[in-house]
């Protein structure tokens, strides 16, 4: 017998230009957008102006837990 499969989810065009523009209110100060993803699944790339790496945000989740973190470090 097989486990099933779960894949998660993943965020609508919309969703993800909806988080760009919330990291434009909030957050221009510290990432710099590179691109709004498409294909093969909507994601946002942005520049992490404070640790200089570029991270990819496929959903709100993903954008929350990386601040968090993040901010944990620099605690």
């Amino acid at each position: 017998m097989s486990t099933p499969h779960h894949t998660p989810a993943c965020a609508s065009l919309p969703a993800i230009w909806a988080l760009e523009e919330r990291i434009r209110r909030e957050a221009s100060h510290r990432f710099r957008i590179l691109d709004a993803v498409k294909y093969p699944r909507p994601s946002l790339k942005v520049t992490d102006t404070v640790y200089g790496i570029v991270v990819a945000f496929s959903s709100e989740a993903d954008y929350v837990t990386y601040c968090r973190v993040t901010t944990e470090k620099e605690a």
